[in-house]
């Protein structure tokens, strides 16, 4: 949910706990919408809900747990449901927000969760200031933010045991998660490198990364797991296939079934065939996504195609210089390559890097080709015209583009290729210059 809708206050209408059934029912309608679909998410469901021609829903859930209403346009409603609950939800879209109405029985804890993304909308630009913050100060501010949200629940009445304690947790985590990301976001922020302080990472390692309610229940827990799996990544991005080892090592089905799906993004041209197997045979075991598994099989599928030795798909576009530079025109070197393009922060932030490579290997039988895929050709021209750059600087029309990006499968920038004095492939995804392992690659085929 890309944006955060705050809602309208309404009348809400509490009455006394009563026995509890077993199963929870949440109805309602949904009034004034333009169509399109509406979700639930929570206590491990995940489903479309059938929205009536007059715009009356009702659904039947078993389990007590947090759980989401929302659309494709951004819209969402957080809920608390507990085992007997009967919740009734009336949306008006007529409304801008919309405007969201509880009724039935136990409505506190949803109408709280309502409240509280007034209160995150509040404190928006207080995180955003937060990771800017020096240790010292990241810690005092931490502080008051989580006194905010204690303040607010403690003050919030008549809300369930069971729901005060699972929302004290639910801020715990967010704040640990705060707690792990503040050395990164801060360096992303500033370019200062603070290390962690031993204080955050000895309350982060007794978390336990294979809890499956944690996971169902609490945001929080999710982002945390999600770091901490990426925080195994080593440096170089080349252990995918222990990651794979470690997805199976795991108890948690759910949590399985979410790091396998991100474990899809390791696989990679410059993979052995093994490691890419390794991933994928995870993905399809764990993964409940036909997409995904699709998608995967068929990058295996092109992988084959762009494996070392195997000819490089070719290229012939404009250069900065002057004329056009294809790949035929370049035999007889080596050929790096870099796509990217002047919107993208990763591949400026790799360009000094590549600059000094250059530098390196001037005079050897290296050619460094930066091909820019910028939709918007004058941004490539005024890049090129101010910071000069050097290396063979080309640009890629959007036709020709495509073309070469899909024989080499490219989703995302930067991307790098390294290709022999041939034309053949040496590494379809090859280390970034930052990567010290390129020179050794280089040197090997020179």
């Amino acid at each position: 949910m890309k944006k955060l809708f705050i809602l309208s206050l309404a009348t809400l209408s509490f009455v006394a706990c009563e026995k509890k059934e077993a199963n929870i029912i949440i109805s309602g309608k949904i009034k004034n919408h333009n169509g399109g679909n509406f979700h639930l998410i929570g206590g491990n469901d995940e489903k479309n809900l059938k929205i009536n021609p007059d715009g009356s829903f009702s659904d039947t859930l078993s389990k007590s747990s947090y759980y989401t209403i929302f659309n494709e346009t951004g819209f969402y409603v957080p809920l608390y449901l507990e085992q007997g609950d009967r919740l009734n939800i009336e949306v008006d879209f007529s409304q801008v927000p919309a405007e969201v109405k509880f009724s039935g029985k136990d409505t506190i804890a949803s109408a709280y969760l309502r409240d509280k993304t007034k209160l995150d909308g509040d404190m928006q630009a207080e995180f955003s200031d937060l990771f800017s913050k020096n240790l010292d100060e990241f810690k005092t501010s931490l502080a008051d933010v989580n006194n905010k949200y204690a303040n607010f629940l403690a003050n919030y009445k008549g809300l369930s045991d069971n729901f005060v304690s699972a929302e004290k947790k639910s801020i715990e985590y967010s704040n640990l998660h705060l707690k792990s990301a503040y050395s990164r976001v801060h360096q992303s922020l500033t370019g200062n490198n603070i290390e962690s302080p031993a204080e955050f990472e000895e309350e982060l390692a007794k978390i336990n990364y294979d809890n499956a309610e944690d996971f169902e229940l609490y945001s929080g827990y999710v982002r945390l797991l999600t770091d901490n799996f990426y925080s195994k990544l080593d440096s170089n991005d080349s252990n995918w296939g222990d990651l794979a080892d470690y997805v199976r090592s795991l108890k948690s089905e759910n949590i399985k079934k979410h790091l396998s799906e991100i474990l899809a993004q390791g696989l990679s041209a410059g993979n052995s065939s093994e490691v890419n197997e390794k991933i994928l045979s995870v993905v399809k075991e764990f993964s409940k996504k036909e997409d995904l598994i699709k998608e995967s099989e068929a990058k295996i599928s092109l992988f084959q195609n762009i494996a070392p030795g195997k000819p490089s798909p070719t290229f012939d576009f404009e250069n900065f210089a002057g004329g056009k530079t294809s790949l035929e025109k370049l035999k007889g070197k080596l050929v790096y390559i870099d796509i990217w393009a002047t919107w993208c922060i990763p591949c400026m932030n790799e360009m000094p890097a590549l600059q000094e490579l250059e530098k390196e290997y001037h005079g050897k039988d290296v050619a460094f080709v930066s091909i820019s895929i910028d939709q918007d050709k004058q941004k490539w021209i005024d890049f090129q015209s101010t910071k000069k750059p050097s290396g063979i600087q080309l640009y890629a029309e959007s036709e020709a583009e495509r073309a070469f990006s899909d024989a080499y499968g490219i989703k995302s920038i930067p991307r790098f290729i390294l290709i022999d004095k041939n034309g053949n492939i040496i590494s379809a995804d090859a280390p970034r210059p930052s990567n010290p392992i390129i020179k050794e690659l280089i040197n090997k085929n020179l």
